[in-house]
């Protein structure tokens, strides 16, 4: 089975480093690209396939970017973290989302393999 593939877009140093971290210690999840702004994703998603885009909520209205990524590249689920990573909100086509508070490094991997799973 491939892993799940997911792409960083804009966030802060320090979250994008424990969002790296925590993704890098999975076997089963890899980061494929990563870009840091909203110009950067929609380049890296046309050139390389992606199950998940996690991007911090700050970053141009993270949940705007998100929509913005849905729309365009609908195939992918967007995971946006708050600034501070203690929330998190899944977001995929239909509209639907999964949102959780206090968001620990193993619910951030669930969250990724929720819909990151080929077929999900």
């Amino acid at each position: 089975m491939r892993p799940t593939r997911v792409v960083l877009g804009p966030m802060g140093r320090l979250l994008r480093e424990i969002v790296e971290q925590v993704v890098g210690a999975e076997p089963d999840v890899r980061i494929v690209g990563e870009a840091g702004d909203s110009q950067g994703v929609d380049a890296l998603l046309g050139q390389q396939p992606c199950d998940v885009v996690v991007v911090d909520d700050r970053a141009r209205a993270g949940v705007e970017l998100g929509e913005e990524i849905l729309r365009r590249h609908g195939r992918c689920s967007v995971l946006v973290l708050s600034g501070d990573g203690r929330r998190a909100e899944l977001r995929w086509l239909e509209p639907r989302s999964t949102q959780c508070a206090d968001v620990s490094p193993a619910e951030l991997i669930g969250l990724i393999r929720l819909r990151g799973a080929p077929g999900a």
